[in-house]
C-alpha cells in the first residue's frame, strides 16, 4: 500500500559508538545511564512489543564507572528513566 511505514529502514538500526549515542536516558533514582547504540525494530513495531530491545551502553554502580554494552527492554529504559540527550531524528520518533 502506498505510504506504508514498513517498507521504510530502522532510522537507528545501525549500531554506533559509545561517544556518539542515538540518546541517553538516565534513572537518577539508582544511578543507571543508558546510551543507545541500536535499535533492533522501527517504533512501531516496538510499541506493540513487550520485548523488544535496544543496543545500549549502560553504566551502573556495578560496573563501576565504566560502560558495559549489552541489550535491554525498550520499555524498561522509557518507563523508568528520563531523556538527557538526542539527536533531532530520535526527537522526531520517540519524543522529548
Amino acid at each position: 500500500m502506498k505510504g506504508e511505514i514498513k517498507d521504510m529502514p530502522n532510522p537507528f538500526g545501525k549500531t554506533v559508538d559509545v561517544e556518539h549515542p542515538y540518546a541517553i536516558y538516565a534513572d537518577d533514582r539508582f544511578d543507571w545511564e543508558y546510551k543507545i547504540l541500536k535499535t533492533y525494530q522501527q517504533r512501531d513495531k516496538e510499541t506493540n512489543n513487550p520485548h523488544a530491545r535496544w543496543k545500549v551502553a549502560v553504566k551502573t554502580p556495578f560496573t563501576f564507572g565504566s560502560y558495559e554494552i549489552g541489550d535491554d527492554y525498550c520499555l524498561n529504559i522509557l518507563l523508568h528513566s528520563g531523556l538527557i540527550e538526542a539527536t533531532d531524528e530520535w526527537k522526531k520518533v520517540y519524543g522529548n
